[in-house]
């Protein structure tokens, strides 16, 4: 039989549509994306059957479109189990939202809202005005304003500022971070002169006086939230810094990166500068992440003087950065649990922070004894969540996890793991799985213990 009379038979587009085989996808993906993977898996079969291939069957047909299907639908947003131990993921969509949080936003936002409307006065308002007194309301600071993310802080920032003009930055903070966001690059694309001082490991307070002259608009500190420096190091306190740009009547600005309102020493972890310790130091401007140690959603918050925060609101580059109704209503009631002291219920981030080792332990040791009839080999040892994100670099706090040799080559396992509903993620260290417990929430232990069952 000739290419041309196998691909007779080959069942048409409409046909595949209505066996009911898909029937499920067509209500979960919608009749068009069914029919455009249908076509697609058509069309390479038709090329293989060209290059000499048999025509597959329909039922061959069928199971290649299905697992076309399924491929596409795990592209989607989706919840999954973080058994990683790394607290802000930024893979896994950095920090958690809560639902109690979540619902309370989806009361606000649903149907037409006061995003831009002021019901005192019965006129248009300013977007984000309750936001920004509840930064103010919890950080002392003086004015605030939110834009998408910290990216865009910066940028905005340093657009408003030191456009055209120099801007004094240590080496040491020459940071980058995921995605190839590189602190030299956005200090370029917001029209200014990048001034480098000091060394890789040394800066010190000449360093700082040497480099300020007429066209300078602005000193830079950029915490180093994602590495650290040891040895040989010398840094310059933000307390100084803000002094010299004082003293010299330029802006100072610390970029704080991950932006944590606790003190995190307090909770078993290393030493971060904290929001209200950053203003305190004197500097003009302050910014960082809304989605790290802050526990809420992505967002660039920007905190300072009010003068500084009225100019960066009038640049028209303000509009292209400035945030959503959903973003600003995640971030109010953020706030709203920091100022009620309800962040660790409200919070899944500072919840999980929270919980002792003595509850993972007693956690570990109920599934492992709810999977003592698997193959599974199971142990509950000690292990070690990290903050992650971008935060706290080489810190960590002691955690529990639990150690999984299962009956099959542990990659084919974890595959299995990634294709459950919900996926469950842990990681792989001397070919046994890891599942820190800190990481997972103790509602989704029973989904844990039916997922390893169910791949066992």
């Amino acid at each position: 039989m000739t290419a041309y009379d196998s691909l007779r038979l080959l069942p048409s587009v409409e046909e595949l549509l209505t066996s009911g085989k898909f029937a499920r996808r067509i209500d979960e993906l919608s009749r068009p994306l069914v029919t455009a993977v249908i076509r697609q898996v058509l069309a390479e079969i038709r090329t293989r059957v060209r290059q000499g291939e048999r025509l597959p069957t329909t039922k061959q047909i069928e199971t290649e479109i299905t697992v076309q299907l399924h491929r596409i639908s795990k592209q989607r947003i989706m919840p999954v189990i973080n058994g990683t131990g790394i607290l802000i993921h930024t893979n896994l969509g950095r920090a958690p939202l809560g639902k109690k949080l979540f619902n309370r936003v989806a009361e606000r936002v649903t149907g037409y809202t006061t995003l831009e409307f002021d019901l005192a006065r019965g006129k248009r308002g300013k977007r984000g005005t309750f936001l920004s007194y509840l930064l103010t309301l919890l950080t002392d600071a003086e004015a605030a304003l939110v834009v998408n993310n910290n990216a865009a802080a910066v940028f905005l920032i340093l657009n408003t500022f030191a456009n055209r003009k120099q801007v004094v930055i240590s080496r040491s903070e020459l940071v980058q971070i995921g995605g190839d966001f590189r602190i030299p690059d956005i200090i370029h694309k917001a029209g200014a002169k990048l001034v480098e001082i000091g060394t890789t490991n040394k800066t010190d307070m000449h360093d700082y006086q040497q480099a300020v002259g007429k066209s300078t608009a602005l000193l830079l500190k950029v915490h180093r939230s994602n590495f650290s420096l040891e040895g040989f190091v010398e840094d310059v306190a933000t307390a100084d810094v803000a002094g010299i740009a004082a003293k010299h009547g330029v802006i100072s600005v610390f970029d704080l990166g991950s932006g944590t309102y606790h003190q995190t020493e307090k909770f078993g972890m290393e030493a971060e500068p904290n929001i209200t310790a950053a203003l305190r130091s004197g500097v003009d401007i302050v910014c960082f992440s809304g989605d790290k140690l802050l526990g809420s959603v992505q967002a660039g918050i920007i905190l300072g003087k009010r003068e500084l925060i009225d100019k960066m609101n009038r640049n028209p580059i303000y509009r292209v950065l400035r945030p959503d109704k959903l973003t600003i209503a995640m971030a109010e009631e953020t706030l709203l649990a920091y100022l009620k002291k309800t962040d660790r219920e409200l919070l899944p981030l500072w919840g999980m922070i929270s919980l002792p080792i003595t509850r993972l332990r007693k956690r570990g040791m109920a599934i492992k004894k709810a999977l003592a009839d698997t193959h599974l080999q199971i142990k509950v040892v000690k292990s070690a969540a990290t903050p992650g994100g971008g935060s706290l670099p080489g810190g960590s706090m002691p955690s529990v996890a639990l150690e999984i040799i299962p009956p099959e080559r542990v990659s084919a396992f974890t595959r299995r793991l990634l294709d459950a509903d919900p996926p469950l993620i842990g990681y792989v260290e001397d070919d046994k799985l890891y599942l820190d417990l800190r990481t997972i929430p103790e509602t989704q232990d029973d989904t844990v213990v039916g997922i390893l069952r169910k791949t066992n």
